[in-house]
């Protein structure tokens, strides 16, 4: 399958602070399950366990973008936030966003994020091209969400407009119900209360930066 797809999706184990990148699934699965809320769903039934709930540390957040996402398609930058639904028990949640984020995901060579386990104190995720590191967040926890993402860049450094920032604010890391995911001030997912989902995480951020292209069969 050629152009579209980045190579690889990222693993992040909160548990144990290790990430580490797999391939992509074949060519069979990426046609069946289409990017995004598809490839999101696929990973979603195959490794949540019976009888897990939203919440539990084990059940994986997983973020997508899609085969558009990252090229010169317009509103294209778009990514989604898969998880099982926080507000209805035997549903799963699909949050889809916009902004830069997707974009920079892709231009950093990734297809999307695979999440699991809870961190033991809070933590950002910063993906800045082939770097991936687990920070501490004890200084951003109680922040909303434009003063986190604001921080976020400082300490990174380097220009803010090459960097975006999905973070939580207070109600996401209180867990509460409709919680979203917000990025580049005024973008958010909310469908399947998935910031109470990070908090349940102890994930206050995931900050990327990318200065990649998306490969594509024709222009």
């Amino acid at each position: 399958m050629t152009g579209g797809y980045a190579a690889q999706i990222l693993r992040v184990d909160l548990n144990t602070r290790k990430t580490w990148t797999e391939p992509l699934p074949d060519e069979e699965v990426l046609r069946k399950y289409v990017g995004g809320t598809g490839l999101g769903l696929y990973y979603l039934a195959k490794e949540t366990q019976h009888g897990a709930k939203a919440g539990d540390p084990e059940v994986p957040l997983i973020i997508m973008t899609g085969p558009l996402a990252g090229t010169r398609a317009p509103s294209s930058s778009n990514f989604v936030v898969v998880s099982l639904h926080y507000d209805i028990p035997y549903a799963a949640g699909a949050g889809h966003a916009h902004g830069n984020w997707a974009a920079y995901l892709k231009h950093a060579g990734y297809e999307g994020i695979i999440i699991i386990g809870a961190a033991s104190a809070p933590v950002y995720l910063v993906i800045d091209d082939g770097s991936v590191e687990i920070r501490d967040a004890g200084n951003l926890w109680g922040k909303g969400t434009r003063e986190t993402e604001q921080q976020v860049a400082r300490i990174i450094g380097g220009e803010a407009s090459e960097i975006s920032v999905a973070c939580i604010g207070q109600a996401g890391e209180a867990r509460l119900h409709g919680a979203m995911i917000k990025c580049d001030r005024n973008h958010g997912a909310g469908k399947g209360s998935p910031g109470a989902i990070m908090g349940c995480k102890n994930l206050k951020a995931i900050a990327v930066r990318g200065t990649g292209e998306v490969e594509l069969a024709d222009k």
